[in-house]
């Protein structure tokens, strides 16, 4: 108490949205928050999404090309706005998520069909032959794109899918960059398991809780939990993503010699559209 000086066990935790990173419940100390708020306060909030979101980003490039690069990705934000302009119908989206993860919630794709990557399994070909564009995600890309890049050399190997139309099957199933994460900072909603929208998402682990924006979102999982060890390759790409983006061009002009060129033409594409400061 700053009046007497005596050890008290309330603390003012700012905004209702700084809550979820105090102790849990049961730790002894008790959380004030007042319903006003400054303007100044809602802004630095936002100010620190959009930091996290750069660090998404960083993380989510890193992964793609030290484990999926001939994959094709799809911005979460372009996603969006096929889904908003009614084209939900073609894309078929895969949640590659543990069933965990999946019971808080998935993404909410009006008009799309969202299924576990269990069930694209099962019935490999008949969704490959029924939708235009198959789309993966996880929380950041990781699992998804390894899910994506696995699943399209399968059809080729087990002859579900002609070897000299491998181009093509790689341009219907994508993945998106930056997983569900990228999907709610672009403002993306989820859906419970029972189809109704809902704040609450399982981050999969503590090691990417700074991923995630920190307004109108409720992160769910156990703290206590080991992180999963399919985890620990995507948390060591954290210090190789570093804080700058000024490594990606160099590393994708370095590969050129061991991609396909219009894997090479995607990359760069969303290479220049990402960073700032290239004019070339």
């Amino acid at each position: 108490d700053p009046r007497t000086r005596q050890p008290v066990p309330h603390v003012h935790c700012w905004l209702r949205e700084v809550a979820p990173f105090f102790p849990v419940a049961g730790s002894g100390y008790d959380l004030v928050l007042t319903e006003s708020e400054s303007p100044m306060s809602r802004e630095l909030l936002a100010h620190a999404s959009d930091l996290r979101h750069t660090r998404l980003r960083h993380l989510a490039w890193e992964v793609r090309l030290r484990y999926w690069p001939s994959v094709f990705c799809v911005e979460a934000a372009d996603l969006k706005t096929q889904l908003a302009l009614g084209n939900g119908p073609n894309y078929l989206l895969v949640d590659c998520r543990t069933i965990e993860e999946r019971k808080v919630s998935t993404l909410s794709a009006p008009g799309a069909l969202v299924i576990a990557s269990d069930e694209l399994r099962r019935r490999a070909a008949d969704y490959v032959n029924a939708y235009g564009t198959i789309i993966t995600f996880c929380t950041i890309g990781g699992r998804s794109g390894m899910f994506c890049k696995r699943f399209v050399d399968e059809l080729i190997d087990f002859g579900h899918f002609p070897a000299e139309r491998s181009d093509e099957l790689r341009r219907k199933i994508v993945n998106i960059l930056g997983g569900i994460a990228s999907w709610v900072h672009n403002q993306g909603e989820l859906a419970d398991t029972l189809g109704q929208r809902t704040n609450l998402l399982h981050p999969w682990c503590q090691a990417f809780l700074d991923m995630f924006p920190i307004e109108h979102l409720e992160l769910v999982f156990d703290e206590f939990r080991p992180i999963p060890s399919d985890a620990l390759s995507m948390i060591a790409c954290r210090s190789s993503a570093g804080e700058t983006f000024d490594a990606v061009p160099q590393r994708l002009l370095q590969m050129c010699s061991v991609l396909p060129p219009e894997v090479i033409n995607d990359s760069l594409t969303r290479a220049m559209q990402s960073c700032v400061g290239y004019e070339d």
